[in-house]
Protein backbone atom coordinates (compact mmCIF):
# COMPACT_ATOMS: atom_id res chain seq x y z
CA UNK A 1 0.00 0.00 0.00
CA UNK A 2 1.89 3.08 -1.28
CA UNK A 3 0.62 6.29 0.25
CA UNK A 4 3.55 8.55 -0.50
CA UNK A 5 7.08 7.61 -1.41
CA UNK A 6 9.60 7.36 1.35
CA UNK A 7 11.53 10.57 1.81
CA UNK A 8 14.97 10.35 0.25
CA UNK A 9 18.06 9.94 2.36
CA UNK A 10 19.08 13.48 1.45
CA UNK A 11 16.14 14.95 3.28
CA UNK A 12 16.88 16.59 6.59
CA UNK A 13 15.32 14.69 9.43
CA UNK A 14 17.20 16.55 12.15
CA UNK A 15 15.59 19.59 13.81
CA UNK A 16 16.16 22.75 11.78
CA UNK A 17 14.23 25.21 13.94
CA UNK A 18 13.46 25.80 17.59
CA UNK A 19 9.94 24.39 17.10
CA UNK A 20 11.40 21.22 15.57
CA UNK A 21 13.80 20.83 18.48
CA UNK A 22 11.05 21.31 21.05
CA UNK A 23 8.80 18.73 19.39
CA UNK A 24 11.55 16.09 19.39
CA UNK A 25 12.53 16.96 22.98
CA UNK A 26 8.94 16.70 24.23
CA UNK A 27 8.35 13.42 22.37
CA UNK A 28 11.46 11.86 23.90
CA UNK A 29 10.70 13.29 27.34
CA UNK A 30 7.09 12.13 27.52
CA UNK A 31 7.43 9.03 25.36
CA UNK A 32 10.27 7.56 27.40
CA UNK A 33 8.51 8.36 30.69
CA UNK A 34 11.76 9.94 31.82
CA UNK A 35 9.70 12.70 33.41
CA UNK A 36 8.23 10.18 35.86
CA UNK A 37 11.63 8.70 36.71
CA UNK A 38 13.09 12.18 37.26
CA UNK A 39 10.19 13.07 39.55
CA UNK A 40 11.26 10.35 42.00
CA UNK A 41 14.80 11.75 42.21
CA UNK A 42 14.41 15.48 41.61
CA UNK A 43 11.56 17.72 42.83
CA UNK A 44 10.39 18.41 39.26
CA UNK A 45 6.71 17.54 39.08
CA UNK A 46 5.26 16.10 35.84
CA UNK A 47 2.79 19.00 35.90
CA UNK A 48 5.68 21.36 35.09
CA UNK A 49 6.39 19.38 31.92
CA UNK A 50 2.74 19.64 30.89
CA UNK A 51 2.78 23.39 31.43
CA UNK A 52 5.98 23.75 29.40
CA UNK A 53 4.52 21.87 26.43
CA UNK A 54 1.13 23.56 26.54
CA UNK A 55 2.71 26.98 27.03
CA UNK A 56 5.07 26.45 24.12
CA UNK A 57 2.24 25.35 21.80
CA UNK A 58 0.17 28.40 22.76
CA UNK A 59 3.16 30.61 21.94
CA UNK A 60 3.59 28.73 18.66
CA UNK A 61 -0.08 29.27 17.73
CA UNK A 62 0.06 32.98 18.60
CA UNK A 63 3.26 33.44 16.61
CA UNK A 64 1.68 31.83 13.55
CA UNK A 65 -1.45 33.93 14.01
CA UNK A 66 0.71 37.05 14.12
CA UNK A 67 2.18 36.02 10.77
CA UNK A 68 -1.26 35.52 9.29
CA UNK A 69 -1.04 31.72 9.43
CA UNK A 70 -3.56 29.30 10.89
CA UNK A 71 -3.00 26.39 13.24
CA UNK A 72 -0.94 23.60 11.68
CA UNK A 73 -3.27 21.07 10.10
CA UNK A 74 -6.31 23.34 10.31
CA UNK A 75 -6.59 23.34 6.52
CA UNK A 76 -7.74 19.73 6.72
CA UNK A 77 -11.45 19.31 7.50
CA UNK A 78 -10.93 16.11 9.49
CA UNK A 79 -8.22 17.71 11.58
CA UNK A 80 -10.57 20.62 12.32
CA UNK A 81 -13.26 18.12 13.35
CA UNK A 82 -10.75 16.59 15.75
CA UNK A 83 -9.96 20.02 17.29
CA UNK A 84 -13.70 20.68 17.68
CA UNK A 85 -14.06 17.31 19.43
CA UNK A 86 -11.36 18.35 21.91
CA UNK A 87 -13.28 21.53 22.76
CA UNK A 88 -16.61 19.66 23.06
CA UNK A 89 -15.08 16.98 25.27
CA UNK A 90 -13.54 19.56 27.59
CA UNK A 91 -16.97 21.17 28.02
CA UNK A 92 -18.42 17.73 28.71
CA UNK A 93 -15.73 17.10 31.35
CA UNK A 94 -16.53 20.35 33.13
CA UNK A 95 -20.28 19.65 33.11
CA UNK A 96 -19.66 16.13 34.40
CA UNK A 97 -17.52 17.56 37.17
CA UNK A 98 -20.20 20.08 38.17
CA UNK A 99 -22.75 17.27 38.46
CA UNK A 100 -20.44 15.04 40.49
CA UNK A 101 -19.54 14.90 44.19
CA UNK A 102 -16.50 17.13 43.53
CA UNK A 103 -14.29 15.49 46.13
CA UNK A 104 -10.49 15.34 45.88
CA UNK A 105 -10.50 12.20 43.73
CA UNK A 106 -12.85 13.76 41.18
CA UNK A 107 -10.83 16.99 41.15
CA UNK A 108 -7.64 15.02 40.49
CA UNK A 109 -9.28 13.19 37.61
CA UNK A 110 -10.61 16.40 36.10
CA UNK A 111 -7.07 17.78 36.15
CA UNK A 112 -5.58 14.60 34.66
CA UNK A 113 -8.13 14.37 31.85
CA UNK A 114 -7.80 18.10 31.10
CA UNK A 115 -4.02 17.73 30.88
CA UNK A 116 -4.39 14.75 28.58
CA UNK A 117 -6.77 16.57 26.26
CA UNK A 118 -4.35 19.52 26.14
CA UNK A 119 -1.42 17.19 25.36
CA UNK A 120 -3.45 15.45 22.66
CA UNK A 121 -4.11 18.73 20.89
CA UNK A 122 -0.61 20.11 21.50
CA UNK A 123 1.24 17.15 20.01
CA UNK A 124 -1.14 16.95 17.04
CA UNK A 125 -0.64 20.64 16.21
CA UNK A 126 3.14 20.40 16.48
CA UNK A 127 3.32 17.25 14.31
CA UNK A 128 0.93 18.44 11.60
CA UNK A 129 3.60 19.62 9.14
CA UNK A 130 5.52 17.36 6.73
CA UNK A 131 8.98 18.12 8.14
CA UNK A 132 8.04 17.75 11.78
CA UNK A 133 6.08 14.59 11.09
CA UNK A 134 9.25 13.07 9.63
CA UNK A 135 11.09 14.07 12.79
CA UNK A 136 8.32 12.65 14.96
CA UNK A 137 8.63 9.30 13.16
CA UNK A 138 12.36 9.29 13.86
CA UNK A 139 11.91 10.18 17.53
CA UNK A 140 9.25 7.50 17.98
CA UNK A 141 11.50 4.88 16.35
CA UNK A 142 14.24 5.81 18.82
CA UNK A 143 11.72 5.45 21.66
CA UNK A 144 10.75 1.96 20.44
CA UNK A 145 14.39 0.85 20.47
CA UNK A 146 15.08 2.47 23.84
CA UNK A 147 11.96 0.96 25.44
CA UNK A 148 12.83 -2.50 24.11
CA UNK A 149 16.37 -2.29 25.53
CA UNK A 150 15.39 -0.96 28.95
CA UNK A 151 12.56 -3.51 29.31
CA UNK A 152 14.98 -6.34 28.49
CA UNK A 153 17.41 -4.97 31.08
CA UNK A 154 14.61 -4.61 33.62
CA UNK A 155 13.62 -8.23 33.03
CA UNK A 156 17.13 -9.52 33.74
CA UNK A 157 17.86 -7.04 36.52
CA UNK A 158 14.59 -5.76 38.03
CA UNK A 159 15.16 -2.06 38.64
CA UNK A 160 12.11 -0.07 37.61
CA UNK A 161 9.30 -2.61 37.22
CA UNK A 162 6.49 -2.97 39.72
CA UNK A 163 6.20 -6.68 38.86
CA UNK A 164 9.41 -8.66 39.35
CA UNK A 165 9.98 -11.04 36.47
CA UNK A 166 8.39 -8.71 33.90
CA UNK A 167 10.36 -5.90 32.27
CA UNK A 168 8.84 -2.42 32.33
CA UNK A 169 11.62 0.17 32.27
CA UNK A 170 10.68 3.74 33.12
CA UNK A 171 7.04 2.82 32.42
CA UNK A 172 6.97 0.72 35.64
CA UNK A 173 3.82 -1.09 34.45
CA UNK A 174 4.75 -4.02 32.14
CA UNK A 175 1.42 -3.85 30.28
CA UNK A 176 1.93 -0.16 29.55
CA UNK A 177 5.53 -0.80 28.46
CA UNK A 178 4.59 -3.63 26.10
CA UNK A 179 1.74 -1.64 24.57
CA UNK A 180 3.99 1.38 24.05
CA UNK A 181 6.63 -0.69 22.24
CA UNK A 182 4.01 -2.20 19.92
CA UNK A 183 2.57 1.24 19.10
CA UNK A 184 5.96 2.92 18.66
CA UNK A 185 7.09 0.06 16.43
CA UNK A 186 4.38 0.92 13.92
CA UNK A 187 4.39 4.72 14.22
CA UNK A 188 8.18 4.87 13.92
CA UNK A 189 8.50 2.36 11.08
CA UNK A 190 8.55 5.05 8.38
CA UNK A 191 11.88 6.36 9.73
CA UNK A 192 13.50 2.92 9.49
CA UNK A 193 15.25 2.02 6.19
CA UNK A 194 13.35 -0.68 4.35
CA UNK A 195 16.26 -3.13 4.54
CA UNK A 196 16.26 -2.87 8.36
CA UNK A 197 12.53 -3.05 9.00
CA UNK A 198 12.39 -6.78 9.60
CA UNK A 199 15.16 -6.50 12.17
CA UNK A 200 13.37 -3.52 13.76
CA UNK A 201 10.10 -5.45 14.07
CA UNK A 202 11.88 -8.48 15.52
CA UNK A 203 13.85 -6.33 17.96
CA UNK A 204 10.66 -4.67 19.20
CA UNK A 205 9.08 -8.12 19.45
CA UNK A 206 11.82 -9.21 21.85
CA UNK A 207 11.18 -6.09 23.91
CA UNK A 208 7.47 -6.89 24.05
CA UNK A 209 8.25 -10.49 25.01
CA UNK A 210 10.20 -9.38 28.10
CA UNK A 211 7.13 -7.54 29.42
CA UNK A 212 5.09 -10.78 29.40
CA UNK A 213 2.03 -8.69 28.59
CA UNK A 214 -0.56 -10.83 26.82
CA UNK A 215 -2.33 -7.80 25.38
CA UNK A 216 0.99 -6.50 24.02
CA UNK A 217 1.65 -9.90 22.42
CA UNK A 218 -1.62 -9.51 20.53
CA UNK A 219 -0.88 -5.93 19.49
CA UNK A 220 2.61 -6.82 18.26
CA UNK A 221 1.51 -9.93 16.38
CA UNK A 222 -1.50 -8.35 14.68
CA UNK A 223 0.49 -5.21 13.86
CA UNK A 224 3.27 -7.22 12.21
CA UNK A 225 0.65 -9.08 10.16
CA UNK A 226 -1.11 -5.83 9.18
CA UNK A 227 2.14 -4.15 8.13
CA UNK A 228 3.04 -7.17 6.03
CA UNK A 229 -0.44 -7.26 4.52
CA UNK A 230 -0.07 -3.63 3.39
CA UNK A 231 3.37 -4.36 1.93
CA UNK A 232 5.65 -2.36 4.21
CA UNK A 233 8.52 -4.88 3.99
CA UNK A 234 10.90 -5.99 1.27
CA UNK A 235 11.74 -4.62 -2.16
CA UNK A 236 9.15 -4.57 -4.95
CA UNK A 237 10.50 -7.94 -6.15
CA UNK A 238 10.49 -9.66 -2.76
CA UNK A 239 7.58 -7.84 -1.11
CA UNK A 240 5.06 -10.64 -1.60
CA UNK A 241 7.36 -13.36 -0.28
CA UNK A 242 8.50 -11.27 2.67
CA UNK A 243 4.94 -10.26 3.50
CA UNK A 244 3.75 -13.86 3.48
CA UNK A 245 6.69 -14.82 5.70
CA UNK A 246 5.90 -12.07 8.20
CA UNK A 247 2.25 -13.05 8.29
CA UNK A 248 3.19 -16.66 8.99
CA UNK A 249 5.85 -15.79 11.58
CA UNK A 250 3.96 -12.95 13.27
CA UNK A 251 0.59 -14.66 13.27
CA UNK A 252 2.05 -18.07 14.01
CA UNK A 253 4.23 -16.73 16.82
CA UNK A 254 1.26 -15.08 18.48
CA UNK A 255 -0.74 -18.31 18.24
CA UNK A 256 2.14 -20.31 19.70
CA UNK A 257 2.41 -17.91 22.63
CA UNK A 258 -1.28 -18.24 23.44
CA UNK A 259 -1.39 -21.98 23.04
CA UNK A 260 1.49 -22.37 25.49
CA UNK A 261 3.76 -24.01 22.92
CA UNK A 262 6.55 -21.49 23.61
CA UNK A 263 6.64 -22.27 27.32
CA UNK A 264 8.38 -25.67 27.15
CA UNK A 265 11.02 -24.21 24.80
CA UNK A 266 11.86 -21.42 27.25
CA UNK A 267 11.56 -23.47 30.42
CA UNK A 268 15.00 -25.01 30.07
CA UNK A 269 16.65 -22.10 28.28
CA UNK A 270 19.15 -19.53 29.53
CA UNK A 271 16.37 -17.18 30.68
CA UNK A 272 14.68 -19.83 32.83
CA UNK A 273 16.31 -18.57 36.08
CA UNK A 274 14.67 -15.19 35.56
CA UNK A 275 11.15 -16.57 35.26
CA UNK A 276 8.71 -16.23 38.15
CA UNK A 277 5.55 -18.29 38.75
CA UNK A 278 3.54 -15.50 37.14
CA UNK A 279 5.67 -15.31 33.98
CA UNK A 280 5.74 -19.11 33.70
CA UNK A 281 1.96 -19.13 33.82
CA UNK A 282 1.86 -16.45 31.11
CA UNK A 283 3.99 -18.73 28.93
CA UNK A 284 1.76 -21.72 29.57
CA UNK A 285 4.25 -23.53 31.79
CA UNK A 286 2.18 -25.63 34.20
CA UNK A 287 -1.11 -23.93 33.35
CA UNK A 288 -3.14 -22.27 30.61
CA UNK A 289 -1.77 -19.01 29.16
CA UNK A 290 -5.11 -17.28 29.78
CA UNK A 291 -5.29 -18.09 33.45
CA UNK A 292 -4.32 -16.73 36.84
CA UNK A 293 -5.64 -13.96 39.03
CA UNK A 294 -5.24 -11.26 36.35
CA UNK A 295 -7.47 -13.04 33.82
CA UNK A 296 -10.04 -13.89 36.51
CA UNK A 297 -10.12 -10.31 37.71
CA UNK A 298 -10.71 -8.98 34.20
CA UNK A 299 -13.64 -11.35 33.73
CA UNK A 300 -15.12 -10.27 37.06
CA UNK A 301 -14.70 -6.57 36.24
CA UNK A 302 -16.52 -6.97 32.94
CA UNK A 303 -19.53 -8.36 34.75
CA UNK A 304 -19.31 -5.72 37.48
CA UNK A 305 -19.04 -2.92 34.93
CA UNK A 306 -22.11 -4.04 32.99
CA UNK A 307 -24.10 -4.40 36.20
CA UNK A 308 -23.05 -0.91 37.30
CA UNK A 309 -23.85 0.59 33.89
CA UNK A 310 -27.42 -0.75 34.07
CA UNK A 311 -28.04 1.37 37.17
CA UNK A 312 -27.23 4.66 35.37
CA UNK A 313 -27.41 3.89 31.65
CA UNK A 314 -27.71 7.38 30.12
CA UNK A 315 -25.32 9.74 31.91
CA UNK A 316 -23.41 7.25 34.05
CA UNK A 317 -22.23 7.49 37.64
CA UNK A 318 -19.91 10.45 37.16
CA UNK A 319 -16.24 11.22 36.70
CA UNK A 320 -13.82 8.94 38.62
CA UNK A 321 -16.64 6.69 39.85
CA UNK A 322 -14.62 3.56 39.10
CA UNK A 323 -11.83 4.84 41.34
CA UNK A 324 -14.17 4.71 44.32
CA UNK A 325 -16.62 1.93 43.52
CA UNK A 326 -17.05 -1.21 45.59
CA UNK A 327 -15.42 -3.51 43.03
CA UNK A 328 -11.85 -2.46 43.73
CA UNK A 329 -9.82 -2.17 40.50
CA UNK A 330 -10.97 -0.15 37.51
CA UNK A 331 -12.42 -1.96 34.45
CA UNK A 332 -9.20 -2.40 32.42
CA UNK A 333 -11.29 -1.40 29.41
CA UNK A 334 -11.79 2.08 27.94
CA UNK A 335 -15.22 1.26 26.51
CA UNK A 336 -16.53 -0.01 29.84
CA UNK A 337 -14.91 2.90 31.68
CA UNK A 338 -16.77 5.47 29.57
CA UNK A 339 -20.00 3.47 29.78
CA UNK A 340 -19.91 3.23 33.58
CA UNK A 341 -18.77 6.77 34.30
CA UNK A 342 -20.48 8.59 31.43
CA UNK A 343 -23.29 6.28 30.40
CA UNK A 344 -24.39 6.18 26.78
CA UNK A 345 -23.46 9.86 26.42
CA UNK A 346 -19.91 9.34 27.65
CA UNK A 347 -19.41 6.24 25.50
CA UNK A 348 -20.74 8.19 22.51
CA UNK A 349 -18.02 10.82 23.05
CA UNK A 350 -15.32 8.15 23.05
CA UNK A 351 -16.74 6.33 20.03
CA UNK A 352 -16.95 9.64 18.17
CA UNK A 353 -13.24 10.17 18.78
CA UNK A 354 -12.51 6.67 17.46
CA UNK A 355 -14.66 7.32 14.40
CA UNK A 356 -12.77 10.55 13.70
CA UNK A 357 -9.51 8.68 14.25
CA UNK A 358 -10.45 6.07 11.65
CA UNK A 359 -11.71 8.63 9.13
CA UNK A 360 -8.54 10.68 9.55
CA UNK A 361 -6.09 7.77 9.41
CA UNK A 362 -4.12 7.03 6.28
CA UNK A 363 -1.70 4.22 5.47
CA UNK A 364 0.46 3.33 8.43
CA UNK A 365 -1.66 5.64 10.59
CA UNK A 366 -4.57 3.28 10.02
CA UNK A 367 -2.56 0.43 11.59
CA UNK A 368 -1.87 2.64 14.63
CA UNK A 369 -5.59 3.45 14.80
CA UNK A 370 -6.43 -0.26 14.82
CA UNK A 371 -3.92 -0.75 17.63
CA UNK A 372 -5.60 1.99 19.66
CA UNK A 373 -9.06 0.49 19.06
CA UNK A 374 -7.86 -2.88 20.28
CA UNK A 375 -5.74 -1.41 23.07
CA UNK A 376 -8.85 0.14 24.56
CA UNK A 377 -10.21 -3.36 25.14
CA UNK A 378 -7.28 -4.23 27.40
CA UNK A 379 -6.64 -0.97 29.30
CA UNK A 380 -8.56 1.91 30.85
CA UNK A 381 -5.60 4.33 30.92
CA UNK A 382 -5.49 5.62 27.34
CA UNK A 383 -6.71 9.04 28.47
CA UNK A 384 -4.45 9.26 31.52
CA UNK A 385 -1.11 8.25 29.98
CA UNK A 386 0.87 10.84 27.95
CA UNK A 387 2.29 8.05 25.77
CA UNK A 388 -1.20 7.19 24.51
CA UNK A 389 -1.83 10.83 23.65
CA UNK A 390 1.27 10.80 21.44
CA UNK A 391 -0.18 8.06 19.24
CA UNK A 392 -3.68 9.52 19.02
CA UNK A 393 -2.02 12.80 17.99
CA UNK A 394 0.21 11.00 15.51
CA UNK A 395 -2.73 9.48 13.63
CA UNK A 396 -4.54 12.81 13.26
CA UNK A 397 -1.40 14.73 12.27
CA UNK A 398 -0.28 11.97 9.90
CA UNK A 399 -3.63 11.88 8.14
CA UNK A 400 -3.69 15.67 7.73
CA UNK A 401 -0.18 15.73 6.26
CA UNK A 402 -0.84 12.84 3.86
CA UNK A 403 -3.94 14.57 2.54
CA UNK A 404 -1.99 17.83 2.24
CA UNK A 405 0.68 16.06 0.21
CA UNK A 406 -1.91 14.55 -2.09
CA UNK A 407 -3.50 17.94 -2.65
CA UNK A 408 -0.08 19.23 -3.69
CA UNK A 409 0.36 16.29 -6.07
CA UNK A 410 2.97 14.74 -3.77
CA UNK A 411 5.50 17.50 -4.46
CA UNK A 412 9.05 16.80 -3.30
CA UNK A 413 8.94 19.60 -0.75
CA UNK A 414 5.91 18.10 0.99
CA UNK A 415 6.57 14.39 0.88
CA UNK A 416 6.53 12.53 4.17
CA UNK A 417 7.81 9.07 5.00
CA UNK A 418 4.67 6.97 5.05
CA UNK A 419 6.40 3.61 4.89
CA UNK A 420 6.16 3.05 1.18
Amino acid sequence: MNDIAMASSKRRILPSSFSDLMLVAFLLWFGSYAYGYVFYHVPFKPLYSYFLLIGFVLFYILRRAGSGLGVSGSGDVRFRAFLLWLCAYFVYLVLTFLLSVQDSVVVDYLIVYSESIALLGAFAILMATPRRLRMACGAIAILAIFASIICAYDFVRPTFTKVVGRGAGFYENPNLAGTFIALAMVAGLAAVPRRLRLFFIAFCGLGVLTTFSRSAYILWGLSAVALAWYGYFGSPRTRLAVSVGIILVGGGGTILLFTGAVGPLIQNSAISPYLTPDTKMRLGIGSRVIAGSSASERERLIRNSLESAEKAPWIGHGLAHTRKWEYGAQPHNMYLLFLVEGGVLGLAFFLTLLALLWLSSQGIGRVVALQLFLGGVFAHTQFTEPASMIFFSFVFAHGAVVRLNRSLDSSSDASVPVAA
